[in-house]
């Protein structure tokens, strides 16, 4: 579900297993002290129960604080177009592919004569046609790390709406989850808070960059005018009631929210359910934020930062601390040329003072061996990684021949993703003979082995061919 397959989930927990073995055997000296990473770290599988707890609270800060000064929230959904969804759902809710998809891992198959592993459009070649498959150039575009950006540059545009910006600061604010479709597609879901007279005008900024159904939108505050109908999709087979100002208009509101804190947490916790019991049982929507490297959630910078509100440990909450450093009743004094808090002091007296601390490492401190080869890579550049290949021309256009695979101008393999590399690597794992490229298959093998794609220590080429 979500995209992952066996490979990913592989991948991704064995990203986990390193990352928790490095926290547990590292960590900082201080006052004497030695302790590791681990014991303050708090994120989606390490110490997930604080994680979640503070998520908790930065939604239920934004609330209080729309609260207290009258917003009106406006929920609102942001897809992708349909060339970044592999799938589509029809009216009868039946999944198909969509051909419209443009994410393929290759674009087409042609089929050339093949002798040995060398190719070159000659007459003279007369070995048997062979199947070749050209990779896709776009196909890091439309995944889901590249789709999460696209999603983010529209929003982007919805902040420069004359609508929004026209706001006063302290009275716009916003908190977003990113989501994934069934399929892995990312989507957002966007809580806007802002004054209820300017809800309408919004709305129809947002409807003229981002029409239904690429938008959908939802709010505790109708605008005066707008009228219920049972069905606002206009010559569409399925049926949407919603609120709208004239039956005509594209967009509409298609939910009342009566409780907007219970409406966007509906959305939070979908994101974060297996977290809330075993940081251990990850299940495929943790693991696809993990392997796509994608952020839950982000707000606007209506409060203090939270590396600040973390040092107070639970005196205030964030809009209480908020509050307290608007009024001068805080003071934080930073480090000139870091920018790192170096201390913080109220009317009572100093409530932090930075202390000196040096990186210690398990294999000194913990009584933690390493189970990881220390060897430093011996790569040191993109230009030392990339292996020869096999010039390939067809119809006047240049490819490389990679293990059956022609790939065109300015793709290397140290691009491609991790499942794209390990299939390749694989594939050259089979070869036997006079076909099989050595000098490529080391690059591959130890491509895979800097990535922790397979077991093993980087291996030259003298060494592989005395294995053989």
């Amino acid at each position: 579900m979500y995209g992952m397959t066996k490979s990913s989930r592989a991948y991704t927990l064995k990203k986990i297993q390193n990352q928790k073995k490095y926290m547990h055997s590292h960590g900082v000296k201080t006052d004497g002290s030695n302790m590791p990473f681990a014991s303050f770290t708090k994120n989606s599988f390490m110490n997930t129960d604080r994680y979640v707890a503070e998520l908790n609270h930065r939604v239920a800060s934004i609330h209080e604080y729309a609260t207290n000064r009258g917003l009106a929230n406006v929920f609102l959904t942001l897809t992708l177009p349909t060339e970044y969804h592999k799938y589509k759902k029809l009216p009868n809710k039946k999944i198909v592919k969509n051909p419209k998809y443009l994410g393929h891992t290759y674009i087409t198959d042609i089929t050339l004569p093949l002798k040995e592993h060398a190719i070159v459009p000659s007459p003279q070649m007369t070995s048997t046609p062979h199947l070749f498959r050209i990779v896709n150039p776009d196909y890091e575009k439309y995944q889901p790390k590249n789709g999460s950006k696209v999603l983010t540059k529209m929003l982007q545009k919805l902040f420069f709406l004359r609508s929004y910006r026209n706001i006063p600061k302290e009275d716009r604010l916003y908190f977003r989850v990113t989501e994934p479709h069934h399929d892995g597609t990312p989507h957002l879901h966007i809580s806007f808070y802002i004054p209820k007279e300017n809800v309408e005008g919004f709305l129809n900024g947002v409807g003229r960059l981002y029409p239904f159904p690429q938008s959908e939108v939802s709010s505790d505050f109708i605008p005066e005018g707008y009228i219920f109908y049972e069905d606002c999709r206009k010559n569409k087979k399925k049926v949407q009631s919603g609120y709208k100002r004239h039956y005509d208009d594209v967009n509409f509101i298609r939910t009342h929210i009566d409780s907007p804190i219970a409406y966007l947490m509906k959305y939070v916790l979908k994101t974060l359910d297996d977290l809330r019991d075993d940081e251990d049982e990850l299940t495929d929507i943790s693991l696809w934020y993990l392997y796509h490297g994608i952020s839950r959630i982000y707000t606007s910078r209506t409060f203090i930062d939270l590396a600040t509100y973390r040092l107070f440990k639970g005196r205030f909450s964030l809009v209480q601390l908020t509050d307290e450093y608007l009024q001068d009743n805080i003071t934080i004094l930073l480090n000139s040329e870091t920018k790192k808090i170096e201390q913080i002091y109220d009317e009572f007296g100093i409530v932090y003072v930075r202390k000196a601390y040096e990186i210690v490492s398990g294999d000194e401190l913990f009584d933690i061996t390493p189970e990881y080869d220390a060897t430093p890579s011996k790569w040191t550049s993109k230009e030392d990684r990339a292996p020869d290949y096999i010039d390939v021309y067809i119809d006047d256009k240049h490819y490389t021949l990679y293990d059956e695979e022609l790939i065109p101008d300015g793709f290397h393999p140290y691009e491609l993703n991790d499942i794209a590399l390990m299939r390749l690597y694989l594939s050259m794992d089979i070869i036997e003979g006079d076909h099989l490229n050595n000098q490529q298959y080391v690059n591959i093998q130890n491509l895979c082995v800097e990535r922790e794609l397979i077991d093993g220590s980087l291996s030259t080429y003298t060494e592989i061919m005395e294995s053989f």
